[in-house]
């Protein structure tokens, strides 16, 4: 009898600390995250590099990704600096040929700095819908 009482006295523990473990990921306690990687232990938010102009020759290797959490399958975890931007601002990391359609790129942007998209403007064509809002 005690230890069936001991059990479930332990059940109601056991729930809370996973539920506590769960919120203090990076996810936080939604479940599911946005697209996000790690460099270092700079975080950025990760999207399609989607209607930018990105030559190869803008791009010089930086350092390899620690963590990438996103959908998109990438060549390896190798990131890029994007021209002359500082690189712990925006990155750019290289997707796996034929497996999407938006574009050879992904885009990693600081993920406590929203005015870092705006660093990506010359990359831009002037009308293009995508193209951040605090371009000039």
């Amino acid at each position: 009898m005690r230890t069936r009482i001991a059990f479930l006295l332990m059940v109601p523990i056991f729930v809370v600390l996973t539920i506590l473990a769960a919120m203090s990921g990076e996810c936080g306690g939604g479940g599911s995250c946005i697209a996000t990687a790690r460099v270092n232990d700079d975080r950025y938010t990760v999207s399609m590099a989607r209607g930018m102009t990105i030559r190869e020759s803008d791009l010089t290797a930086y350092k390899p990704a620690t963590r990438v959490n996103t959908g998109t399958p990438v060549v390896d975890n190798q990131t890029y600096r994007l021209g002359t931007i500082d690189p712990t601002k925006v990155l750019v990391m290289k997707v796996v040929p034929g497996t999407t359609d938006s574009g050879p790129y992904l885009l990693l942007v600081d993920f406590d700095d929203g005015s870092a998209w705006d660093l990506t403007c010359a990359y831009f064509e002037t009308a293009d819908p995508g193209r951040p809002s605090g371009c000039q």
